[in-house]
């Protein structure tokens, strides 16, 4: 006679189907099918950061190349930074075998790892970096996305030196970093809404989570 399965038998199961369900959804959404929607959702974070009111109808992509999104006069081309290793695609089919294999919500948790403080003149130098690698345009907003997992922005640390953005070229340089957004660039041609915010990290969102979401 087989045994009835346990309340937490049934809740295991339960969670470990969402978990897999949201795997398979991550490694859709991180194809390159996908790109114009995660370049989206970057502008959506940085205006909700910013405190910036929109629409889904401002944010504008399918542009001239190379810009990425218009929204509320500016022209975004976006970009991520991540630690050198992270291949975030492969991470999330490589998660989706392993969780394939796994009998027990137990087995998707490692050691606990506190994360790691980042300072602001870490996060300036790491968006320089970055931007040494595109070919700076004038007219052109550079946005990047600071993804680098188990971290935060230590906004305590000492004040970074934003001037160096000046030189590289572009029109305005903003990073999300999340929950902060930091306008570390603007020229006299840049939106006001991106002139406004200069020098600040801001979090003017007040959910937990929704940065990225339509409609949120």
């Amino acid at each position: 006679m087989v045994a009835a399965m346990s309340l937490d038998e049934t809740v295991t199961d339960e969670y470990l189907k969402k978990v897999r369900e949201y795997t398979t959804e991550s490694i859709a959404f991180f194809s390159d099918e996908n790109k114009p929607e995660r370049e989206r959702c970057v502008v959506r974070a940085l205006l909700r950061c910013l405190g910036v009111p929109f629409t889904e109808k401002d944010l504008l992509v399918d542009q001239p190349e190379p810009v990425d999104v218009a929204a509320l006069g500016a022209r975004f081309q976006v970009t991520e930074v991540l630690f050198e290793d992270r291949r975030r695609h492969q991470e999330y089919k490589k998660r989706l075998e392993n969780l394939n294999q796994l009998t027990s919500d137990e087995e998707l948790w490692g050691p606990w790892k506190n994360p790691r403080p980042v300072s602001g003149g870490e996060v300036v130098r790491r968006v320089r970096n970055r931007l040494l690698e595109k070919t700076a345009h004038s007219d052109i907003d550079a946005l990047v996305y600071v993804n680098l997992g188990q971290t935060f922005l230590n906004v305590d640390s000492p004040r970074p030196d934003f001037s160096e953005f000046a030189v590289l070229g572009w029109r305005s340089v903003s990073a999300v970093y999340l929950p902060y957004a930091l306008v570390m660039h603007a020229g006299e041609n840049a939106p006001a809404f991106l002139r406004n915010a200069l020098g600040s990290a801001l979090s003017a969102w007040m959910g937990p989570d929704g940065w990225f979401e339509p409609d949120a």
